[in-house]
């Protein structure tokens, strides 16, 4: 009896992790390859890379609120904190905290009035996910 319900508990936990590995919420932007470009704002940077959050209801916001991305190996556009920035990148989005990109190009907006970002909410029920 004490198997049984073990084994039972097990695969009902099995089951509810399974279940929160739903990828559907995200968009194509974090599961597929090709090229994709998204406006941000800079949040960080140095001489290495940089961190930006996605504005506008960007693809990329539906994967994280915040990217990052090197910089040694892309033009050097005097960007700052606080900029508008045009990002141009290839291949998957890493899903990580924050997501990690590999950008190809970028350009500076400066610091464009961009209106009030709203975030996407996402409802929690029984291990699935609503947008």
């Amino acid at each position: 009896m004490k198997k049984r319900f073990l084994m039972i508990t097990t695969l009902c936990l099995l089951l509810m992790v399974l279940a929160g590995c739903d990828n559907s919420v995200y968009d194509t932007v974090a599961n597929h390859t090709g090229t994709h470009s998204f406006n941000a704002r800079v949040v960080s940077i140095d001489g290495y890379g940089a961190f930006v959050e996605p504005v506008n209801y960007e693809d990329v916001m539906r994967v994280s609120d915040k990217t990052f991305f090197p910089t040694a190996e892309l033009d050097n556009i005097g960007a700052a904190v606080g900029d508008i920035v045009f990002v141009t990148f290839e291949g998957f989005v890493r899903q990580t905290h924050p997501t990690q990109i590999d950008a190809i190009s970028w350009s500076n907006k400066g610091r464009t009035y961009i209106p009030l970002q709203v975030r996407y909410v996402r409802k929690i029920y029984l291990g699935g996910v609503v947008r």
